[in-house]
């Protein structure tokens, strides 16, 4: 019964999605987008796995240690614009390539403020090995060219996603690619830290040419010092938010490398890696549903407020059939693409997956705070999902080693998604929803007694 309540759930998502040639439009796109993502994580089952049973916990520690790093840094170049500037888009189209230009200089500044930062603590830091040094220093070239994802905000507010999704399946059939003809050539981890930094550079010239081909204006954006005053006035609290979430969803990787070594960090990637392969799906959703719904407030409150509802179901119903599913697969999962080397992996996982209920739910609630200019709660939930995070990897880490890890983290994401919302009222009313969102198995079971 159980699992007729979702594919009833699934069916009832469908038919509203194609109530209106709008809605139809959502659907399309979100198609693109999980037919990118969907690529992706077949070429990390694939290449990703491939790669880590050939470079041994060892080497891979070393590339998920240094990739962890740079999430750090990145949650500040990335300066929390993202929803910013797709709600603004929406609603102010007249002044798009203001915003557009004015997003794109305060992300290039603040990509080679990272890029600085990150050569200036590779060069101080003492790491157990020189190669991570070099990795970081490799991989920090990254931040820059991430500033022009700003493009892709601003196929994401007309709903067009379809054009960068050209774009990024080419580069990750081109990576990996290359990647495998690394292996062939018994290649060093600092080649393929050149390859993941190279991504995102032929990302943004793909980008550049995909967005320059279709609306002719990227010579027409502008810089604004007023607008990006206003967006950065409006950022900060997400700037702080993004780095409490980098840290609860990368700190573990990094306190393992101090309290333990770099072969564990490797099999604690290997298996958070497969986690997180999954948690694509909501940020997907939200990204076609949100400006649908955001119209939807102009026509009835209760309207607005039924398809946030009806997303929190969703993301909770997704979440629980990929945890059950991981509960009785993660073992053989793990032996079957990593090897023996990585055996301890599959213990992890099947715990790592439990947290992504609170993934899926706080990609409706990330959205919802934007649509409420409720931006500053962010901080709130995020900072407190931090703190518990390296507090409780403080002690479950040398206690318990990688298993403390992933206990520590699940615990953390339940705070920073569901707990915090209880401490403001004026967020209540999101932890409600997802009260009955994360108790409908319950609730369907009971109703069907």
């Amino acid at each position: 019964m159980f699992i007729q309540r979702i594919t009833n759930l699934f069916s009832s998502i469908s038919l509203y999605l194609e109530k209106s040639s709008e809605r139809k439009k959502i659907l399309k796109n979100l198609t693109w987008l999980l037919s990118e993502r969907g690529l992706k994580v077949i070429a990390e089952l694939g290449v990703g796995t491939w790669m880590a049973r050939y470079l041994g916990p060892q080497n891979f520690g070393v590339y998920n240690y240094s990739l962890a790093i740079i999430s750090l840094f990145s949650a500040f170049t990335n300066l929390g614009l993202s929803g910013i500037v797709v709600r603004d888009l929406v609603r102010n189209q007249q002044r798009e390539l203001e915003i557009l230009g004015s997003t794109l200089f305060l992300k290039i500044v603040a990509g080679l403020i990272g890029t600085l930062a990150i050569l200036i603590f590779a060069s101080v830091a003492n790491f157990q090995t020189v190669v991570v040094k070099l990795a970081l220093s490799i991989l920090s070239l990254s931040l820059t060219f991430q500033a022009f994802d700003t493009i892709d905000l601003y196929f994401q507010s007309k709903i067009r996603s379809k054009y960068t999704v050209i774009i990024k399946v080419i580069i990750i059939a081109v990576s990996s690619i290359v990647k495998i003809a690394l292996i062939a050539l018994n290649a060093s981890v600092l080649a393929f830290a050149a390859i993941a930094s190279g991504e995102f550079a032929f990302t943004a010239l793909g980008l550049a040419l995909i967005y320059q081909a279709n609306e002719k204006q990227l010579f027409q954006w502008k810089f604004n010092l007023k607008t990006a005053k206003s967006l950065l006035s409006q950022s900060w609290p997400l700037i702080i938010s993004q780095m409490g979430v980098v840290i609860y969803f990368k700190v573990d990787q990094i306190m393992i490398q101090n309290f333990l070594n770099l072969e564990s960090v490797g099999i604690y990637s290997a298996a958070v890696r497969l986690s997180e392969s999954c948690y694509f799906l909501p940020g997907l959703v939200m990204a076609s549903l949100f400006p649908s719904i955001l119209q939807s407030k102009h026509i009835s409150e209760s309207a607005y407020i039924q398809n946030f509802q009806k997303s929190y179901n969703l993301m909770a119903a997704i979440a629980y059939a990929i945890i059950i599913l991981g509960i009785f697969s993660s073992n053989i999962l793990v032996s079957l693409l990593y090897g023996e080397d990585y055996q301890e992996a599959g213990l992890i996982l099947s715990i790592h997956l439990t947290s992504s209920l609170f993934i899926f739910l706080g990609a409706v609630l990330s959205k919802w705070l934007i649509s409420e200019e409720l931006i500053f709660f962010s901080l709130t939930r995020h900072g407190a999902g931090a703190c518990m995070n390296l507090l409780l990897n403080l002690f479950f880490i040398p206690a318990y080693g990688i298993l403390g890890a992933a206990i520590a983290t699940v615990l953390s994401y339940g705070v920073a998604t569901y707990g915090a919302c209880f401490l403001d009222s004026r967020t209540r009313i999101a932890g409600t929803m997802m009260t009955q969102a994360i108790f409908m198995p319950l609730y369907w079971l009971k109703k069907n007694q």
